[in-house]
C-alpha cells in the first residue's frame, strides 16, 4: 500500500522548513508575540480582581517579556511597580 502526494519541491521544502529547530525557535517567538498582549491584559484584569484601581499605574507596569534560554522559549510577565513585588513575595 503506497500513499502518492502531489506537491513535490515545494512539499519537500516545506517538511525540510520546519524540520530544523531554529525554525521552530522563530516560530515559537512569533506565535509567543502575538499572545503576549492579550496575556499581559489578562494579567491587569486580574491584578484588579485583588486591589481597587486608583491610578492604573499597577496595570500599565506590567509588560510581557519573551526570552530563550538554549532550545527553550519562554513568555513572562515583568513590572517595575512596588506593588507588583509585593505580589510576588508577600507584604
Amino acid at each position: 500500500m503506497g500513499i502518492t502526494v502531489k506537491g513535490g519541491k515545494k512539499l519537500a521544502r516545506t517538511i525540510n522548513f520546519f524540520k530544523k529547530r531554529k525554525n521552530w525557535n522563530k516560530i515559537l517567538i512569533q506565535a509567543m508575540s502575538n499572545v503576549a498582549h492579550e496575556i499581559r491584559d489578562d494579567a491587569e484584569k486580574k491584578v484588579y480582581t485583588k486591589f481597587k484601581r486608583r491610578k492604573g499605574k499597577l496595570g500599565k507596569s506590567i509588560q510581557p517579556s519573551i526570552y530563550r534560554r538554549g532550545n527553550y522559549t519562554f513568555i513572562g510577565l515583568t513590572s517595575d511597580h512596588p506593588a507588583a513585588k509585593i505580589m510576588e513575595y508577600g507584604g
